[in-house]
């Protein structure tokens, strides 16, 4: 009876072990809140910013200060975590690029941390080959996945494959150098960010959002 017990056991240990080999690896963020709340006192020492491009949009114009207000930066705070939106200085050699409607300064969220790999395939973050399962993670229309949005473009008579490609975007992968981050818009396509210029150093991080201020 013990024999067949521990054979029970055994044989339970080895399928258990086997489905969780099998089951993909995540880095699942369930604490970065989806956007910064209204600040009605905002401290002496933080910085209110105006920020009127779209490259946070998400499907209510999210961290554009035509909808919101001023935001609130917190410039004294130089620790940094993933999915902490930051305001940046734009990378010079980015602004000789582009066209003139690029600023100097942008609102913009970290999603790859000093000395990690990262890579997109098909429109998912991949962080040290682990899937980033959070909001930011993946690629968004007005904030939705691509089934949600094939779904709206039916019901709204947009065309439902117009970003195929973009939803299966892939991106080569990169090593973040120390003391550099990957940052992104949560709305990529419209996005200028490190997608196309690479991570960017501390030093041209200017503050953390914290806030918004009406």
């Amino acid at each position: 009876m013990r024999i067949v017990w521990f054979a029970f056991i055994l044989l339970f240990l080895v399928t258990g072990c086997h489905i969780q080999e099998s089951t993909p690896q995540t880095i699942t963020d369930t604490v970065t809140p989806y956007y910064v709340s209204e600040m009605k006192d905002v401290p002496e020492d933080t910085i209110l910013i105006e920020n009127l491009i779209d490259e946070m949009d998400q499907g209510t114009f999210e961290y554009h200060s035509g909808e919101w207000g001023k935001f609130v930066v917190n410039p004294n705070q130089r620790e940094f975590n993933r999915g902490d939106v930051v305001y940046i200085q734009t990378p010079k050699e980015e602004l000789k690029n582009q066209p003139p409607y690029i600023p100097e300064t942008k609102i913009l969220r970290i999603v790859g941390m000093p000395g990690e790999k990262l890579k997109v395939k098909k429109g998912q973050v991949f962080v040290n080959d682990l899937r980033l399962d959070t909001f930011y993670g993946s690629a968004r229309n007005l904030g939705m996945v691509e089934e949600e949005y094939i779904m709206w473009a039916h019901e709204n008579g947009e065309d439902p494959h117009r970003f195929n490609d973009y939803f299966h975007n892939n991106i080569k992968e990169i090593t973040i150098p120390q003391e550099h981050y990957f940052v992104i818009g949560d709305n990529w396509w419209r996005s200028v960010d490190s997608f196309k210029f690479g991570p960017i150093h501390k030093k041209d991080i200017i503050g953390t959002v914290i806030g918004y201020k009406k």
